[in-house]
């Protein structure tokens, strides 16, 4: 029977929607009303049935919509809601720039660079360069992509200047950008609100993990602690909190890592902030980012060459799908092979992939899994992808 019965909610069809109708007709008009399709009153009966149908699936989507495996959209973030989460916005990719400034020289906030070969690929300083010197000098800047998203600069790839400046002589940058996040999806979503449930601050380092996750654009935390009476072999003090932070920005990591730890606990890392506490009292903060582990792509494939002439064709669409691969891993998560292969092989186009290799420098690429150090974070790139035709 259709509706909500003891095993959940059964949608009516078209077909069953339309017999209904055709057999309360009949028991209030006569069973010889002619209801065929080819009749005006047939027709009219199909139109109706199908807008019916669609209420049964209004209604659904609205019974699934109870359950976080079944809702989607605003009703999913109702649901996150009622945990305390909300859905994460696109967040702005960052980076520091390395520009060269004529003698006495200030590059005012707001001044652009692009990637090379990629003119839409710009990048907005977010202070003040100053070169006080009587001389040409190098000077860092911290810049963020104009664009919220995933938005990519390998390293030494920020070199042209959008915005030309008297003064201003030369750009780049040291280190790969920060790429910055898409909105959250559906499915992100989910798995972040059933990880924190299930964290459920049951334990000190719990509820340090918990507290850093809701952190505006915080999207991965890793918590490692020092117990003993001594340094231990890492380094971190004794009684120490030794946290790894993806996202955020520092100051309301520290505020909420603060907030989050024991009295008499102590915190350790790479990223100092000064916290205040309720008593007006100045307090140190530390916390650490993983380091970047560059890796290095080298792919053999096979593909169908009215989709893809050339290689650098197909480099432009296998370099993001194997960037975009690197997005989902986590902080000391190892790269597999096969996970790339895979990858390759669901593109439009390709027929095979005889070979993966990977490494951590185009000349040290390997066969086997890529390990990845427990505090670094895997960084996949097109600019380290390398295509070959099979």
């Amino acid at each position: 029977m259709a509706g909500l019965t003891s095993t959940g909610f059964e949608t009516k069809t078209a077909a069953e929607i339309l017999a209904d109708v055709e057999t309360a007709q009949k028991a209030a008009l006569g069973s010889d009303l002619d209801v065929s399709p080819e009749q005006p009153l047939g027709q009219i009966n199909g139109i109706f049935a199908a807008k019916l149908r669609e209420l049964w699936e209004l209604a659904s989507i609205l019974y699934a919509a109870r359950v976080p495996g079944g809702a989607s959209f605003a009703t999913l973030e109702g649901l996150a809601e009622i945990t305390g989460l909300e859905r994460l916005g696109a967040t702005y990719g960052t980076t520091t720039l390395r520009v060269t400034l004529g003698a006495g020289v200030t590059l005012a906030a707001g001044a652009v660079a692009s990637v090379a070969g990629q003119p839409t690929n710009r990048w907005v300083t977010t202070a003040a360069a100053v070169n006080s010197s009587g001389s040409q000098a190098t000077v860092d800047v911290a810049a963020r992509a104009e664009s919220a998203g995933v938005q990519r600069a390998s390293a030494e790839t920020l070199s042209v200047i959008a915005t030309p400046t008297t003064g201003w002589v030369g750009v780049s940058n040291a280190a790969d950008a920060l790429p910055g996040a898409a909105v959250e999806t559906d499915p992100q979503l989910r798995r972040r609100r059933d990880a924190i449930i299930r964290a459920g601050g049951s334990s000190p380092l719990d509820a340090v993990w918990l507290a850093l996750s809701r952190v505006a654009g915080v999207t991965q935390v890793r918590v490692f602690q020092n117990d003993t009476d001594a340094t231990d072999p890492d380094g971190r003090p004794p009684h120490s909190l030794d946290v790894l932070v993806v996202g955020g920005t520092t100051q309301a990591v520290a505020d909420a890592l603060w907030a989050a730890k024991a009295a008499g606990i102590q915190t350790w890392g790479s990223t100092a902030a000064t916290v205040t506490d309720a008593g007006g009292v100045a307090r140190a903060i530390s916390f650490s980012r993983p380091a970047d582990a560059l890796v290095y792509i080298s792919a053999t494939i096979e593909r169908d060459p009215s989709v893809y002439p050339t290689a650098d064709a197909l480099l432009a669409v296998v370099g993001p799908a194997l960037a975009a691969v690197g997005d989902l891993l986590h902080i000391g998560e190892v790269v597999r092979i096969e996970a790339l292969r895979s990858t390759i092989f669901r593109l439009p186009g390709v027929v095979d992939v005889p070979s993966v290799r990977l490494g951590r420098s185009d000349v040290t690429t390997g066969t086997t899994n890529l390990t990845i150090g427990r505090r670094e974070l895997a960084k996949l790139s097109t600019d380290r992808v390398l295509v070959a035709l099979g």
